[in-house]
């Protein structure tokens, strides 16, 4: 007999307390983000927790099947993710909570998912056996992330040249930001997202995810910001806050000739969060090791530190993986979003995160 038992994060009301204290703790394992994958379309959340027979969580982890078509389709298009790594308690019990909840991940997701994706937000060099012996394979991955207790002037002193004459022009130019309400602001946000996904060619995830997340998170951790030229949109960015971490979470551009709106963007964040007791700034992604990562060369100008905690993969079937892998070289156009191209500059381009 197991000196746990499992149950789901519905059933479990001590989760948000225990992410909170755990050091690893993030925003996306928590109950909220939880709840808005539940209702975002093609999303389906498994988020489970051991419990010991005193009622304390052992280890938790929250995973979410990320389909691209339809339902019938998950075993050839979907995959599970983990957007943070699984939280455990460093004792025996903990390590031995773990592995049973990833082999009851794993079970579930053989028969809905190509493969299994988790994502570290810190690193923990010391779990590489651990993920190596339950069939997990590290592929190297890199982010920025930057120091957010230092004062601005601090910061803009770490922007490369180009960067800070690409902001001080778009300030020339007349670029203005403005900081809107997320909510209300979903449609015209998801519009920029649409044309600089369609450009880029990879597709993005349905509206009802933006809806879902506004709706469940706390207002105080969602920031919009909107960069305007002649009062129309051209560029768009949406941070999310954890305790101590902001989070490049999506944004969108059109390359207007002359002008980088998207940096502006980014540095009236740093300057706003620098203000707050908030510690890193978190870039959401700069590419995998070794690819050459437009949007990775775009984060780089911001003087971040580079880091490399990897991303574990498990692939369920090799066979319906490679298959997969070779559609989506070919379709992956059609399932980036269509847009009206009389009303899209063809030099628009993606600077997406990936978290």
């Amino acid at each position: 007999m197991k000196p746990f038992c499992i149950v789901s994060y519905l059933d479990c009301p001590q989760w948000d307390s225990f992410v909170q204290e755990h050091p690893a703790g993030t925003l996306f394992h928590s109950s909220a983000m939880i709840r808005a994958h539940a209702t975002t379309h093609l999303y389906a959340p498994l988020a489970l927790a051991a419990i010991d027979s005193q009622g304390r969580i052992l280890a938790l982890f929250a995973a979410t099947r990320v389909g691209l078509i339809s339902e019938w389709s998950n075993r050839f298009t979907s995959r599970s993710i983990h957007f943070a790594e699984p939280l455990f308690v460093d004792t025996p019990e903990g390590y031995a909570a773990i592995l049973e909840l990833m082999r009851i991940h794993d079970e579930a997701s053989r028969r809905t998912a190509l493969f299994t994706e988790v994502r570290p937000i810190t690193p923990h060099p010391h779990q590489s056996k651990m993920w190596k012996n339950i069939g997990y394979e590290l592929k190297g991955y890199h982010n920025y992330e930057l120091n957010l207790q230092q004062a601005p002037a601090d910061i803009w002193k770490g922007f490369t040249g180009t960067c800070r004459r690409n902001i001080n022009r778009a300030e020339r130019r007349g670029v203005t930001l403005e900081v809107v309400d997320p909510y209300t602001h979903v449609p015209a946000f998801y519009s920029i997202l649409k044309e600089s996904y369609a450009n880029s060619r990879i597709p993005l995830v349905d509206i009802s995810h933006f809806y879902s997340v506004f709706r469940e998170m706390e207002i105080e951790r969602i920031r919009m910001v909107f960069a305007k030229l002649d009062n129309q949109v051209i560029a768009a960015s949406c941070f999310l806050t954890d305790a101590e971490r902001v989070y490049y979470w999506f944004a969108g551009t059109k390359r207007v000739p002359g002008i980088s709106a998207m940096a502006s963007i980014v540095w009236d964040a740093l300057k706003h969060y620098a203000q707050t007791d908030k510690k890193i700034f978190d870039f959401c992604g700069a590419g995998w090791e070794g690819e050459d990562y437009g949007p990775g060369r775009f984060k780089a100008h911001f003087g971040g530190t580079l880091t490399n905690h990897g991303r574990y993969r498990k692939v369920h079937s090799q066979w319906r993986y490679k298959l997969a892998d070779a559609a989506y070289s070919a379709v992956r156009g059609i399932l980036a979003p269509r847009i009206n191209r009389k009303d899209s500059n063809d030099d628009s381009k993606s600077v997406e995160t990936t978290r």
